[in-house]
Protein backbone atom coordinates (compact mmCIF):
# COMPACT_ATOMS: atom_id res chain seq x y z
CA UNK A 1 0.00 0.00 0.00
CA UNK A 2 2.70 2.50 0.93
CA UNK A 3 4.84 1.40 -2.01
CA UNK A 4 2.01 2.24 -4.41
CA UNK A 5 1.32 5.56 -2.61
CA UNK A 6 -2.08 4.44 -1.26
CA UNK A 7 -0.81 5.27 2.23
CA UNK A 8 1.49 8.14 3.14
CA UNK A 9 5.03 6.73 3.63
CA UNK A 10 5.56 8.75 6.83
CA UNK A 11 2.30 7.46 8.27
CA UNK A 12 3.28 3.91 7.29
CA UNK A 13 6.66 4.29 9.06
CA UNK A 14 4.90 5.59 12.17
CA UNK A 15 2.46 2.66 12.06
CA UNK A 16 5.36 0.20 11.98
CA UNK A 17 7.74 1.99 14.36
CA UNK A 18 5.05 2.52 17.01
CA UNK A 19 3.87 -1.09 16.61
CA UNK A 20 0.27 -0.04 16.01
CA UNK A 21 -0.31 -3.30 14.15
CA UNK A 22 0.76 -5.23 17.28
CA UNK A 23 -1.50 -3.26 19.60
CA UNK A 24 -4.43 -3.86 17.25
CA UNK A 25 -3.68 -7.58 17.12
CA UNK A 26 -3.35 -7.78 20.90
CA UNK A 27 -6.67 -6.02 21.40
CA UNK A 28 -8.82 -7.61 18.70
CA UNK A 29 -7.32 -10.89 17.45
CA UNK A 30 -6.89 -14.24 19.15
CA UNK A 31 -3.25 -15.22 19.65
CA UNK A 32 -3.61 -17.91 16.98
CA UNK A 33 -4.02 -15.15 14.38
CA UNK A 34 -0.92 -13.17 15.38
CA UNK A 35 1.89 -13.32 12.84
CA UNK A 36 5.57 -12.47 13.13
CA UNK A 37 6.30 -9.13 11.48
CA UNK A 38 9.57 -8.30 9.76
CA UNK A 39 9.60 -4.58 10.49
CA UNK A 40 12.88 -3.99 8.64
CA UNK A 41 11.47 -5.52 5.46
CA UNK A 42 8.32 -3.42 5.68
CA UNK A 43 10.28 -0.22 6.30
CA UNK A 44 12.59 -1.03 3.38
CA UNK A 45 9.57 -0.76 1.10
CA UNK A 46 9.20 2.96 1.81
CA UNK A 47 12.80 3.87 2.67
CA UNK A 48 14.96 4.39 -0.41
CA UNK A 49 18.28 2.58 -0.38
CA UNK A 50 21.56 4.48 -0.57
CA UNK A 51 21.92 3.46 -4.22
CA UNK A 52 18.51 4.91 -5.04
CA UNK A 53 19.43 8.15 -3.26
CA UNK A 54 22.71 8.37 -5.19
CA UNK A 55 20.96 7.84 -8.53
CA UNK A 56 18.42 10.54 -7.71
CA UNK A 57 21.19 12.99 -6.86
CA UNK A 58 22.88 12.56 -10.27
Amino acid sequence: MAKDKHVDPDLFRLFINQKVYQRYADAFLPASQHDDVDEAALLAIVTPSEQTKEKAAV
